[in-house]
């Protein structure tokens, strides 16, 4: 019987999914790049160890890797002490839509979110995460969204302010990244890399009542 192999490490095109983002991340400028893991973890590191990095790996275990996304960000909660890449290590996107993100000009109580509109361009719509935009401000987001005019690439730039709105409604289920259907949730390993950033639209995210403000969260 043939081992399972981490779903990052599957290849597209002889080199394996992560792998190819960590070259996108480390060619686009980030030098520490944090892994969370999960199941089949440390098949995952090991199958890392066999390429060279230029960026510093970092890896937080998440033993908790069958609840919602948010729980596998606060497993990296000391990684993101500013604006910080969020991404999945399963996603391939364009380095034009890394650089548009990175480079956005993100307030502290504020997330960014890279989103496509080439909606005609999708292959698989039933199983992409539609977005709703109006102006700027992400207002909706599922995968089931009736009414939508942009989908999202998964790839995100965070700051501090969304670990402390995450910590604030964590519980024994864990939690969405975004709640209330603005970001479908998703196990397995995140990847963020450490980088000032600027360019997308905006939206919420969950209310931090130890502040009294919701942070806010934009789209590109």
């Amino acid at each position: 019987m043939t081992a399972p192999v981490p779903k990052p490490l599957r290849e597209v095109a002889g080199v394996p999914l992560i792998v190819r983002i960590i070259r996108a991340l480390e060619k686009g400028g980030v030098r520490e790049i944090g892994i969370v893991i999960g199941h089949l973890g440390e098949d995952l590191r090991a199958g890392l160890s066999d390429y060279e990095h230029r960026a510093k790996l970092s890896f937080f275990p998440n033993e908790e890797y069958e609840k919602p996304n948010g729980t596998s960000v606060l497993k990296a909660r000391n990684f993101v002490t500013g604006p910080t890449l969020l991404l999945m290590s399963d996603h391939l996107w364009s380095p034009q839509l890394l650089k548009s993100v990175a480079s956005y000009p993100v307030a502290e109580q504020e997330s960014v979110l890279g989103v496509d509109r080439r909606i005609d361009a999708c292959f698989d719509l039933d199983d992409a995460t539609k977005v709703q935009v109006r102006g700027d401000r992400i207002v909706r987001i599922g995968k089931e969204l009736d009414d939508y005019n942009a989908l999202d690439t998964g790839l995100f730039l965070i700051t501090p302010a969304l670990i402390e709105a995450l910590d604030a409604v964590n519980g024994p289920r864990g939690l969405l990244a975004f709640t209330g259907g603005r970001r479908a949730g998703r196990g397995g390993s995140n990847e963020g890399g450490r980088r000032r950033g600027r360019n997308l639209d905006r939206r919420r995210h969950p209310r931090d009542p130890r502040r009294g403000r919701t942070p806010d969260c934009r789209a590109w």
